[in-house]
């Protein structure tokens, strides 16, 4: 458990910063279902965080073996944002980059730096968004799915590894429901729902529309902020797996290692990814799994009471 504060700051930014490149890959799904998703899966599972900490060794290697596609196929996510001839390079970069930040205490410190940087290279895209929204490509539409809506809205509860016993963290979940929503909103008001149902990178094609006085042309940093966001996420979930492994008689370089090199693996393999699996991995994994651990932290109350 971290307990200094200033630590403890970092890790909200961090988690904010790891939700954000996920939550904007996603955003082609629209307002309205990521409204519903945020309604259904954030509010319990940042309520279930605290269940993290009493999973036993079985559940930790299942979480630990999760942990490997999901980072593989975030990778392959931000391979989208760059010439096809990087879309590799750059996710098996950010991979290798990832595996270095093994302490949770570094990987927060940088994780804050990227927030701060995304905000910065963020503000004249959602400036320019806002001024072009139409409000009749607003109305809901027949929905669409991206799995890391579901991936960036769960990915915060996973701080309830390293969380203060009991802290809720509420600003830091309002912060991640407001980004999700909001990336929705401004892309589907700028890009119609048509166009936002087709593109695998709406978000990108968002950037390519966008102009703000003189100027034009902001998909350099629609690429850099997401590629940043990119890795806050996969150093965040390489830390879950180092954790994880500690649980089951590894040590945390080396399971950080593990994951990273299994995740490079299935990158190179290009194994396709399935939206309908990696959900209902999402959802079992850092939704419901927690529960167990509640359960066992109950049960353990019990008998000590």
């Amino acid at each position: 458990m971290l307990n200094h504060e200033q630590t403890d700051r970092q890790i909200r930014g961090w988690v904010i910063a790891a939700a954000i490149a996920p939550l904007a890959h996603a955003s082609g799904c629209g307002w309205f279902v990521t409204v519903l998703a945020v309604i259904g899966l954030f509010p319990l599972s940042m309520l279930w965080m605290n269940g993290w900490k009493n999973m036993g060794r079985v559940l930790s290697v299942v979480e630990f073996l999760w942990l490997i596609p999901v980072l593989a196929y975030l990778g392959k996510s931000c391979g989208a944002y760059w010439l096809a001839e990087h879309a590799l390079a750059v996710p098996i970069t950010i991979l290798i980059l990832s595996a270095v930040s093994v302490q949770v205490e570094r990987g927060a410190k940088i994780g804050a730096v990227i927030l701060c940087s995304m905000i910065l290279l963020a503000v004249p895209i959602l400036v320019s968004g806002v001024s072009e929204i139409q409000v009749q490509w607003l109305k809901p539409y027949a929905p669409t799915w991206s799995w890391e809506l579901a991936a960036g809205l769960l990915i915060p509860g996973l701080s309830g590894l390293w969380n203060a016993e009991g802290k809720r963290n509420t600003g830091m979940a309002m912060a991640v429901a407001i980004i999700a929503v909001g990336t929705a909103v401004i892309t589907q008001g700028v890009l119609s729902p048509r166009i936002c149902s087709q593109e695998s990178a709406p978000v990108y094609t968002l950037a390519q529309t966008l102009r703000l006085g003189g100027l034009s042309r902001f998909e350099p940093l629609v690429s850099v902020a997401v590629t940043f966001g990119f890795y806050a996420t996969c150093s965040f979930l390489v830390c879950c797996a180092g954790t994880f492994g500690e649980r089951f008689g590894l040590k945390r370089s080396t399971a950080s290692i593990t994951a990273t090199l299994a995740a490079i693996v299935i990158l190179l393999l290009r194994i396709p990814s399935n939206q309908i699996v990696l959900t209902m991995g999402c959802v079992i994994g850092w939704f419901l799994m927690p529960i167990i651990g509640l359960k066992k932290r109950s049960k353990n109350n019990e008998k000590s009471a």
